[in-house]
């Protein structure tokens, strides 16, 4: 690999780097530790690997690279055959996961891009795991995680939703919504709880699956003390 490297980084912006081979081994370049040490940025190098054909590098001193860094990534996330969402800071020659604090210009920006990956993974995984529940005869719902963000504030949140009389596989994420079918339409949709406080409450009908992403097997529902517990009486 570091053979087939010789070449330069190509500089997209003043300290924004992305490979310029395209050869569906960038992403393995991570592994070049050494070669990307001696790219000129401010601070620590943070990299993103959003697809196998990319892989794009800053300083984790530079805000504005760091925000076109993941802005970067979030527009190839959206297109075919993503691969992580998830950003690296080199520390002392090896990768450990990078996240800004919230107050950093380029949080969003990041924020948007660990949801759409994890969207995709469950998409995934949910596919599989809802063939694999319909061969064997099984009852099981498979949950969906559902990202947003919000227009004017660009906050980023996700979802997933727990629905009255359905056993159902639970991705993990921000925020919890309680539906109840058996009531109107219109009153259907219980309210939103934050996952800290729906672990909390009701911890003990919720069994942590062995899968990656992590899905939650929830059975049952909140009766009214429980739901009132959660805010949502």
């Amino acid at each position: 690999l570091e053979a087939r490297s010789q070449e330069d980084f190509t500089e997209l912006a003043p300290g924004l780097y992305a490979t310029p081979w395209q050869d569906t081994y960038d992403a393995s370049r991570l592994l070049l530790t050494e070669k990307l040490a001696k790219l000129k940025v401010k601070g620590d190098l943070i990299a993103m690997a959003p697809n196998r054909d990319v892989l794009l590098v800053a300083g984790s001193e530079d805000a504005e690279s760091l925000e076109k860094l993941a802005l970067g990534s979030v527009k190839i996330l959206r297109g075919p055959r993503p691969l992580s969402g998830f950003a690296l800071r080199l520390k002392e020659g090896k990768w450990e996961p990078y996240m800004p604090p919230p107050e950093h210009t380029a949080y969003y920006a990041f924020r948007l891009a660990q949801v759409l990956h994890l969207k995709d993974a469950y998409d995934q995984q949910g596919e599989q795991a809802q063939l694999a529940y319909a061969r064997k005869d099984e009852e099981i719902y498979v949950g969906s995680y559902t990202p947003t963000q919000h227009k004017e504030t660009k906050e980023v949140s996700s979802y997933v939703v727990w629905t009255k009389g359905l056993a159902t596989d639970l991705p993990e994420a921000d925020r919890v919504a309680f539906v109840d079918t058996e009531l109107p339409e219109s009153k259907r949709v219980l309210g939103l709880a934050p996952w800290a406080k729906v672990r909390e409450v009701l911890g003990t009908r919720m069994k942590k699956l062995d899968t990656y992403p992590p899905r939650h097997r929830v059975t049952g529902f909140p009766n009214v003390e429980e739901l009132e517990k959660l805010g949502l009486k």
